[in-house]
């Protein structure tokens, strides 16, 4: 009897889980495709909200918004939402990121480039995007040869023998090739 309950406890609480999981879901994409179709950041923001309501421990909601906010040249309003998924997951490289770009759009650029250097930190071989990001914030505050050492750090993890791998199924490989470029090029035109 005790075992039957509980497994019609748990059966139920999985339920309730997923119902809420697949309405926060529901209002995320209702977002998204609000502000795709005609951009309006209102209804957006709205939709988000009530997402946020039903699953308020997802960074990844905060993210987006940031982003949009930022896309719209509302760097405060992002910075809000980004203070929140660093409470949530302060080791996620992808949050540490878009702070970085955020702080630098309110040239913030200490914070910033700590930022950049926690996406780093975090995930240093992901892809090349927060190397590339450091070097440009410190060479525009003059530190030349430190951002000449980034530059060559994150060129390591990705010598050519990584691109003519069969093996390699990055989904932003092409981001990769061309931020490799951009850091070559950089160390070949920063004497």
């Amino acid at each position: 009897m005790k075992v039957q309950h509980y497994l019609i406890s748990t059966a139920g609480i999985i339920f309730l889980i997923t119902v809420t999981l697949y309405i926060s879901g529901y209002y995320s994409r209702q977002a998204m495709m609000s502000y795709a179709r005609n951009g309006d950041l209102n209804t957006f923001d709205d939709l988000m909200t009530m997402s946020t309501k039903y699953n308020p421990f997802n960074p990844n909601r905060a993210m987006t918004k940031a982003e949009i906010y930022l896309e719209n040249n509302e760097p405060l309003k992002a910075l809000g939402e980004l203070k929140w998924a660093i409470k949530m997951e302060p080791y996620n490289r992808n949050v540490h990121l878009l702070l970085g770009k955020t702080l630098t759009v309110l040239g913030q650029n200490d914070r910033a480039e700590k930022a950049f250097r926690q996406a780093i930190k975090y995930a240093p071989a992901q892809d090349l995007e927060a190397y590339v990001y450091l070097v440009n914030l410190l060479q525009k505050t003059g530190q030349i040869e430190e951002a000449r050492t980034i530059a060559r750090a994150g060129l390591a993890y990705f010598p050519e023998s990584v691109f003519e791998s069969s093996l390699w199924t990055n989904y932003n490989k092409g981001e990769v090739v061309v931020h490799k470029l951009l850091l070559t090029a950089y160390l070949e035109n920063s004497h």
